[in-house]
């Protein structure tokens, strides 16, 4: 405490007795003294000196903050506390407080998330953690704050405040102390200026469930044995998940924005599957998926296998099978990874009608062709025309096709000049049963649509080609990607 006698414009006197210093004694206790022989004080005795006073304390390199009127104001650290003195007069008293702040910090993390490549553990970001004092018994937040990008917090605490818990919120998740963590919160922690408070690190103990499907198209065969990694975003930790059937429950997974890909797959001699693999990971495809709201994970069931999704039943999936009768799977957290073979394609020809013998198909000038089927059919001919779209998943046959494929038809190409006349284009029924678009056919034709195939009828052409004469020539060409 440092201390100095004004004048009445406020200037300080420099005579020997007018200014000093003092320490407050382990109460907080400080006393100032004076005795001053200076002209300016003479005959003086029933007016009021001016004093200035200023306040300093530093701690482990925190300075301390003081408020002066009482508690009410704070005190001006360059220009001091102004109070005011009078000869003999032994009673003024002055009551300043220590309003200091010091942190009480810590980390909120991801239980379980600590591991080699990520040592200090996957951040809690945005966590809203609360300091908690008693007041009149009953605790109450006095400070709050998010946590940062890196799941740390610094809360100002008052010198003298005793914290009696740590409060954290963050979409009804629960936390408990690390085991580092060793503060004894219900016994109450005092904060003191010469002491550190930045052990109060927490663990988020929320776990989440995911179902992850691995399926060879939408009749969901069974690829192989598959890995899946997963990630938690914007950290290094990772863990390493499989399953032998095409659909698995994984649980006891952390309750974040997750990022799962498919990083390998084996078949049952324990090697690669490399066609599978590279369409998986040539570039890599990565499915995030938030799980923060996923309340699952609290009850920390197991990982399992689901007897009605092992997809060995066949070339189609049931369509009851994803949708359980007691809506037990309405609400699960999923990511699918599908794998769908080569595109193919069958076209079949055959008499209009069944009492007709079937079309005859000629062979003429294959070596022009480049095309995966070729038939001549005679001039003016009625018939019926089947294309069947399916994958080939190694050696299944899956016929539940995407309806974003089209099917197109073009009569009277004219492949000298490129130009193609009479464009017949038909688009799969959707699930639904309704038809995404109209079956545009020139001619005396009719047509009907299949869920998994399209029949249409074509009377041949008037065009006749010179090198067929009386003929019509039917050519048929996959153009169709998948989505690899």
């Amino acid at each position: 405490v440092e201390w100095v006698l004004l004048s009445t414009d406020k200037n300080e006197l420099t005579c020997n007795g007018c200014y000093g210093s003092s320490s407050t004694n382990d109460g907080g206790v400080f006393h100032i003294n004076i005795k001053a022989n200076y002209e300016y004080l003479n005959g003086r005795i029933d007016d009021e000196i001016a004093i200035r006073i200023k306040y300093s304390k530093s701690t482990n390199g925190i300075k301390h903050d003081f408020l002066c009127n009482n508690g009410f104001d704070p005190c001006d650290v360059e220009n001091g506390h102004i109070e005011y003195i009078s000869h003999l007069n032994f009673d003024t008293a002055v009551h300043i407080f220590d309003d200091t702040s010091i942190p009480f910090s810590g980390r909120v993390i991801h239980y379980g998330t600590k591991t080699t490549e990520a040592p200090d553990g996957c951040p809690v970001v945005e966590a809203e953690v609360c300091i908690l004092h008693n007041v009149t018994n009953v605790q109450e937040s006095l400070v709050c704050m998010n946590t940062n990008d890196n799941g740390e917090f610094a809360l100002p605490v008052v010198i003298g405040i005793n914290v009696v818990g740590v409060d954290i919120h963050y979409h009804d998740h629960e936390f408990e102390p690390t085991k580092d963590n060793t503060n004894d919160y219900e016994a109450g922690i005092r904060a003191m200026a010469d002491t550190l408070y930045n052990t109060n690190d927490f663990e988020d103990v929320s776990r989440s469930e995911l179902v992850i499907e691995v399926a060879g198209g939408e009749c969901d065969f069974i690829l192989g044995k598959s890995y899946a990694t997963v990630k938690i975003l914007g950290c290094n930790w990772e863990e390493i998940l499989h399953q032998t059937t095409y659909r698995f429950n994984h649980a006891r997974l952390p309750a974040a924005i997750l990022e799962v890909q498919i990083t390998d797959i084996k078949d049952e001699n324990d090697k690669r599957i490399e066609s599978i693999f590279a369409a998986f990971q040539d570039p890599p495809i990565i499915r995030s998926i938030d799980l923060k709201d996923n309340e699952g994970g609290k009850k920390g069931i197991s990982g399992n296998e689901d007897s009605r999704f092992k997809g060995e039943s066949g070339t189609s999936r049931d369509s009851q099978a994803s949708n359980n009768a007691d809506g037990a799977l309405e609400e699960e957290e999923l990511v699918r990874f599908q794998y769908d073979g080569v595109l193919e394609m069958d076209v079949e020809f055959s008499a209009l009608d069944a009492t007709d013998e079937g079309v005859t198909t000629l062979q003429c000038y294959e070596t022009k062709l480049d095309y995966d089927s070729f038939h001549v059919i005679d001039y003016m001919t009625i018939f019926k025309v089947n294309v069947d779209v399916y994958h080939l998943i190694g050696d299944k046959k899956c016929d539940m096709v995407d309806d974003k494929y089209d099917v197109i038809v073009i009569r009277d190409t004219q492949e000298s000049t490129g130009r193609a006349e009479h464009d017949l284009k038909i688009l799969f029924y959707g699930s639904d049963g309704i038809a995404v678009s109209k079956i545009f056919i020139a001619g005396n034709t009719s047509g009907q649509q299949t869920l998994t195939s399209i029949t249409y009828d074509i009377q041949g052409t008037m065009h006749r080609p010179d090198e067929y004469n009386d003929a019509i020539c039917v050519i048929s060409r996959l153009k169709s990607t998948t989505p690899f």
